[in-house]
């Protein structure tokens, strides 16, 4: 315990520093004092010519191990066109302790990135967040923009701690209705899925003895290292162990936007806990027990990174994966694997009893937010900033590169990635542009933008990211997607679900159950601890019998910390949130 509490002090001592590197000065300002003043009420920021300045920021909801002074492509455009770079301090782990340390010393940096709305309501509160509404002349993107009316109008309403103010900016913002793929399904080795004879799956038990048959088919990889079946990482545990609760989603239901110890029934409404005895999570736990005791499971599920999981599939040494888009580089042309003579790579084989969950079109964003510190030495710049980050054609940029780099237009305006600009997708190149680097790169410190990426660009038509333009869906697949869809008999991974009935629409009321309170969000962190950890020791457990004593311990002990009183929350949230959602839709 003492080494313990040594560590912590130690941590809290070190962000302190940074928040003092990376914060405006001064104390926290009373939400009623007009922001963007010195102690003698005269502008902090006098001058008038543009110079180039340095604003700071933490953003919380990015997972990227950069930071520092941004060096990349859209860096230099910043500088050129904003006079502005962004030096972004080191998120990582403790997100939530280090911004606990930054409002602790009264500091915030300039430009702050918010994972949870109870933590942008504690900012306000304390009088570090600058009131927005007395910048509206310069932030038209913003309050002038019908794509963002509902999401203002439910920040002032539910995130302003009862001042109607404006101080918080939503992310997100528009439809992740499906028009390509989805973030959650079934992916499997294809060639090794089809030398085992790509028997029916019903059910996701059913995977287990599928994988089993292509790891004896498919026991090392060409460079003679071990295959696995499933292989997990624990650096994105929160309450429950991520990686294990995410298959939920796979059954239409939510473990993580509402909170990680509750199970929402996106499409019947219904809630309940992880810890009930028929809840998913202890289906999911049962599951990779089960995939262990068979040697399905990469021991090393519980120490590696997320880092470390995708360089093992790009190794090809895993044979499912849960996410649409975790597959290293194992699907990419460049891999010379998708258009062999014999194909592989990861491709969509589901269950038939799958209900993959459907997004709600999130007319007020997610959870994830922005806003700026009132103690900011340049109110007005940090204002320009978020007004550039939330125009259309900013996140075009951001995502798709200046047009005639990347991408142009036709005759009739359609969007097209050329030529040129598929190699640089498809092979994970350089841009060609001053500071370089990836084209993802300069979202990879934000983490999320102001909209979707298949939000229609109100002014063409098309959706913001290339992702989803006409040409990119209809674009000459691989080898490997072709023999899919002659497989499936559809041309569209999506197409196949929704003929077969295997989505779950979700409501945008997955996205307005508050924050618990502080005293119950103490409890469901000691919860957290309880169910985290011996998760992990059921997965591993040497038989059943120990699986079921951990499982009994979990709940024992939970229902001690309070279980009930979480649920009871939720639940009464839960109800309330489904009655309010009308009055954030068209």
């Amino acid at each position: 315990m003492k080494n313990k509490s040594v560590k912590v002090l130690a941590l809290v001592m070190a962000v302190l520093m940074t928040a003092v590197v990376f914060a405006g000065c001064g104390k926290p300002q009373d939400p009623g004092k007009t922001p963007g003043t010195n102690a003698d009420g005269k502008p902090s920021e006098t001058k008038t010519e543009k110079e180039l300045v340095t604003l700071s920021a933490f953003i919380m909801q990015s997972v990227s191990s950069n930071f520092g002074l941004q060096e990349d492509w859209i860096a230099e455009i910043m500088r050129d066109e904003l006079k502005i770079q962004i030096e972004f301090a080191p998120t990582g782990d403790q997100v939530e302790q280090k911004l606990q340390a930054m409002m602790a010393g009264g500091e915030l940096p300039d430009i702050v990135g918010f994972k949870e709305s109870k933590q942008g309501i504690a900012a306000v509160e304390a009088g570090m967040l600058l009131n927005l509404d007395q910048y509206k002349d310069k932030m038209p993107n913003i309050f002038e923009n019908d794509l963002l009316k509902y999401a203002v109008k439910y920040s002032r309403n539910e995130l302003s701690a009862g001042t109607g103010g404006f101080y918080i900016i939503p992310s997100a913002v528009g439809p992740l209705g499906a028009t390509k793929d989805t973030n959650w399904k079934p992916m499997l080795m294809w060639d090794v899925y089809k030398k085992a004879g790509m028997p029916e799956i019903n059910t996701l038990e059913d995977y287990l003895p599928v994988v089993k048959k292509m790891q004896e088919i498919y026991p090392e990889n060409e460079a003679g290292e071990k295959v696995y079946g499933f292989s997990l990482f624990s650096d994105w545990d929160s309450l429950t162990a991520l990686q294990i609760s995410t298959l939920s989603f796979m059954y239409g239901i939510d473990t993580e936007y509402v909170s990680p110890l509750m199970e929402v029934h996106v499409s019947e409404h219904t809630i309940g806990s992880v810890l009930d005895e028929d809840s998913f999570y202890k289906r999911a736990l049962q599951f990779y027990f089960n995939a262990n005791q068979m040697g399905l499971l990469d021991p090393d599920s519980l120490t590696q990174k997320f880092d470390t999981v995708q360089e093992k599939y790009t190794a090809g040494r895993i044979l499912f994966s849960h996410f649409s888009w975790m597959t290293g580089q194992f699907n990419s042309r460049g891999s010379g694997h998708v258009d062999a003579d014999e194909p592989n790579g990861y491709e969509f084989v589901p269950a038939k009893d799958f209900k993959i969950y459907d997004a709600p079109n999130q007319t007020i964003g997610r959870a994830w937010s922005f806003a700026i510190s009132s103690r900011t030495k340049y109110p007005d710049r940090a204002v320009e900033l978020m007004n550039w980050l939330y125009d259309t054609e900013t996140y075009k940029l951001m995502s798709n590169g200046p047009k005639g780099v990347l991408w142009d237009t036709m005759e009739n305006g359609e969007p097209y990635i050329t030529e040129a600009g598929w190699d640089i997708i498809d092979n994970n190149k350089d841009m060609p542009l001053p500071g370089g680097k990836k084209l993802s790169d300069p979202t990879t410190n934000w983490n999320t933008l102001g909209y979707t990426a298949s939000l229609n660009d109100p002014k063409t038509g098309y959706t913001l990211s290339y992702r989803y333009w006409p040409t990119s869906l209809t674009r000459n697949p691989t080898k490997l997607q072709q023999e899919w869809r002659d497989w499936s008999g559809y041309p569209t991974q999506i197409a196949m679900m929704k003929d077969l009935g295997m989505i779950s629409p979700a409501t945008q009321a997955i996205n307005m159950v508050p924050s618990a309170p502080d005293d119950l969000l103490m409890k469901m962190n000691q919860i957290g601890d309880v169910v985290r950890t011996n998760s992990w020791k059921m997965v591993f457990a040497k038989d059943q019998a120990e699986f079921d004593a951990l499982w009994n311990d979990i709940v024992t002990k939970a229902n001690g910390l309070g279980m009930q009183e979480v649920k009871d929350y939720y639940i009464e949230q839960w109800a309330l949130a489904l009655e309010r959602v009308s009055e954030y839709e068209d």
